[in-house]
């Protein structure tokens, strides 16, 4: 108790305290990111920033899973490869420039061609061409059929100005967001970022913020961040930065949000043999490690029942994600034990296990493979995921307790291409027939084919146990009592949408 009340007392020193008075929204994040800029990195954080300081063509509601018209009024297909949007001719940037058919062309031309090897540009790589048609109108041609085009543009094409791309960069962008969105970047002091409403926006899909202000801090302890809710310096602790068995702690002035989301947790291992240990080359091993873990102990006590126990390396709520074609691995420990033995490792083997989030159940899993034979030395990168993620894109990393977004794509394509796919930044295996599938599954708008194609790369996926899935999150967000605002299931935190009661 005399811990936590001079932890209290630490931080109300620390930050200044929020009220209504104040009409400053303040949002606690639990590390912090290297890059304002959503297309150079596949840092969630970034995302929720982007969406907030900036605004895509289309609208993906997160109620209705409708789109909605937003920096477009309207779009079309013209045939399966083109698409042209009808842009409005009402907005401004937030340095005064007029949205416009070039602003499109120079963002989006600029993401497939010289952002094209960036982490955060993966999902619009199926774009061939960008043109302009006339003075409000943009034409996009696809390098094949696509179905998940309105998706992806909805939920990652956020729009910068040309001429600052022009005259600047991507990575002036990176530290000096400037967008259309309901609120502009003011600057970045120390742990905080701040922004304020933009007056001049044109409202559109999300319509005006109705608190004038909003700044994001960074506080890396969890014990921080629940203890300024607490106190009433913090409105919003970040959705997924409280553990479940903390929700507890969260009371008085304060309360617990939840939310169902895409983002699935797995293990991953390198079945190439690229980070210099060979034992995951063997299937035998890796189906050992798949029963040697018993998802419904971690979703039932250490998630408090937070989650969804998942055999798929998919979210089953995405298209194509069937869970009848997934092959299941029970708890069965002595099982693991055999197929180590068959593998030729009687008597285990260590290894590092590499993870950034969810330190807790990275232990917990430690216990679960020690106890079969694998011991692992746990390399932990705490909040650093641009760190181990390019890592992992580097092959150093042989085995990875990780977890994926899907960048709030209701798509089987949005994890599995870039997971599975030969070559692709993620992917630990090679399959000429998993790529063939996935290939196949993008190139058609035939929704039977698409989903007998993903069925047959869960299903050799699973089989070769490339990734042991366990389990699908549900997150859960503090929010203070003076305050209107839940999270969303995309993981794309509207904080223009929060209100004081």
């Amino acid at each position: 108790m005399k811990r936590l009340t001079l932890l209290l007392l630490a931080v109300v020193t620390s930050l200044a305290l929020a009220d209504k008075g104040d009409d400053t929204l303040n949002v606690a994040f639990e590390r912090t990111m290297l890059t304002l800029d959503t297309y150079a990195t596949a840092e969630r954080l970034a995302l929720i920033v982007a969406h907030n300081v900036g605004d895509t063509l289309i609208y993906r509601n997160p109620d209705t899973g409708e789109f909605e018209p937003h920096l477009a009024t309207a779009w079309r297909a013209i045939d399966d490869l083109t698409f042209e949007f009808d842009l409005r001719t009402d907005v401004k940037f937030h340095n005064g420039d007029t949205f416009g058919p070039e602003d499109v062309v120079a963002t989006l031309s600029w993401v497939v061609g010289e952002g094209a090897g960036l982490a955060g540009t993966g999902t619009l790589q199926w774009i061939d061409s960008v043109t302009a048609v006339d003075e409000d109108t943009v034409r996009i041609k696809a390098k094949a059929v696509t179905p998940t085009a309105y998706e992806t543009i909805a939920l990652i094409g956020v729009i910068y100005p040309a001429s600052v791309l022009a005259n600047k960069g991507a990575e002036y962008l990176g530290q000096n967001p400037i967008g259309t969105g309901p609120y502009r970047y003011i600057g970045s002091e120390g742990n905080t970022i701040r922004f304020e409403r933009f007056d001049d926006y044109f409202g559109g899909a999300k319509g005006q913020p109705a608190i004038a202000n909003l700044v994001i801090h960074t506080l890396p302890e969890e014990s921080s961040r629940i203890a300024s809710l607490m106190t009433g310096a913090i409105d919003i602790v970040r959705s997924g930065s409280i553990s479940p068995d903390q929700a507890g702690a969260i009371r008085g002035r304060a309360h617990v949000e939840a939310a169902d989301i895409l983002r699935v947790w797995f293990i991953q291992m390198d079945s190439l043999g690229r980070s210099g240990s060979d034992f995951f080359m063997d299937q035998r091993v890796r189906q050992a490690v798949a029963h040697a873990i018993p998802k419904e102990e971690i979703v039932d006590v250490l998630l408090s029942g937070y989650g969804r126990v998942i055999d798929t390396p998919c979210n089953p709520v995405q298209f194509g994600c069937n869970e009848a074609a997934a092959v299941h691995y029970d708890f069965n420990p002595e099982r693991a034990r055999e197929l180590l033995a068959e593998a030729g490792y009687p008597n285990g083997f260590t290894v590092d296990m590499f993870g950034y989030r969810d330190q807790q159940v990275a232990q917990a899993i430690q216990g679960y493979l020690e106890d079969v034979g694998i011991k692992t030395d746990l390399q932990w990168y705490g909040g650093q995921y641009d760190v181990v993620s390019q890592r992992l894109a580097a092959g150093e990393i042989a085995l990875y307790f990780g977890s994926w977004g899907s960048s709030s794509i209701y798509d089987a394509s949005a994890i599995m291409d870039i997971h599975f796919k030969t070559g692709q930044e993620f992917a630990l295996n090679s399959s000429t027939t998993i790529d063939d599938a996935l290939n196949a599954a993008l190139q058609t708008v035939d929704l039977d084919k698409r989903h007998k194609l993903y069925d047959a790369a869960i299903a050799e996926i699973t089989e070769e146990a490339y990734m042991v899935p366990l389990y699908a999150g549900r997150v859960l967000a503090g929010v203070s009592n003076d305050l209107d605002w839940k999270p969303s299931s995309d993981e794309i935190e509207r904080y223009y949408q929060a209100k004081w009661r």
